[in-house]
């Protein structure tokens, strides 16, 4: 068992935020169709944490799938899976065009800088094959995140809450570096569309940006 308490920071916040997240992934292979893709399908997931996208993916019938993890405490607690230590800014360790898909969840918010963006989306192009799938889910500078960025981090909100004790948690841990992402995300699609994808959907809610792109 994976006990958060052991762990301190945003290692610790995240893992008690993965319950959630494991919902979230259900909600984002609805999205983009995963299931539609064929069982022999050569999927990458980049920051795949604990690997639960992998996971979920096994449990769907897809057995050629990678994950790559830059944090060694998450990685280590992966368990065994097909995963290895990696970063988005950093795709020598394949061959270009190794992958029929590339999923990237909520990682690009955690790069510096926009060249970084453009750096992993270029990385991500190079990994897929001619006609392969990009899946990009990231935060999006909705009025009601702006609200609760500005107020959840404010106010003290006791753990036995559950997810918004993690939620407001996270935000201030994250603060400055979703801001700082917030000024690049209304850009991605040009960005994209810059290192050679090609756009087939977006789609936005409230919380995230989802960008289906094409090789």
């Amino acid at each position: 068992m994976i006990r958060p308490e052991r762990h301190e920071g945003w290692e610790a916040c995240w893992l008690r935020h993965r319950p959630y997240n494991a919902r979230k992934l259900e909600r984002y292979f609805r999205v983009f169709d995963i299931d539609s893709l064929p069982k022999d399908s050569r999927i990458l997931d980049i920051g795949a944490g604990l690997g639960d996208s992998l996971r979920l993916l096994m449990a769907r019938g897809f057995h050629d799938v990678r994950g790559i993890e830059p944090n060694r405490v998450l990685l280590g607690l992966a368990g065994d899976l097909p995963m290895r230590e990696g970063s988005c800014l950093d795709p020598g360790w394949a061959p270009p065009g190794s992958f029929d898909c590339v999923l990237i969840f909520g990682v690009l918010h955690h790069l510096g800088s926009r060249g970084e963006v453009e750096t992993a989306l270029r990385g991500a192009f190079s990994l897929l094959r001619k006609g392969g799938f990009l899946c990009c889910v990231e935060p999006r500078p909705s009025i009601i995140r702006r609200a609760a960025m500005a107020v959840l981090p404010l106010i003290p909100v006791p753990r036995f809450f559950g997810y918004a004790s993690t939620a407001a948690e996270l935000m201030r841990l994250e603060g400055e570096g979703l801001r700082r992402w917030f000024g690049i995300q209304p850009s991605l699609l040009k960005t994209a569309e810059a290192a050679g994808f090609k756009s087939v959907f977006i789609h936005d809610d409230w919380r995230c940006a989802f960008l289906k792109l094409r090789k």
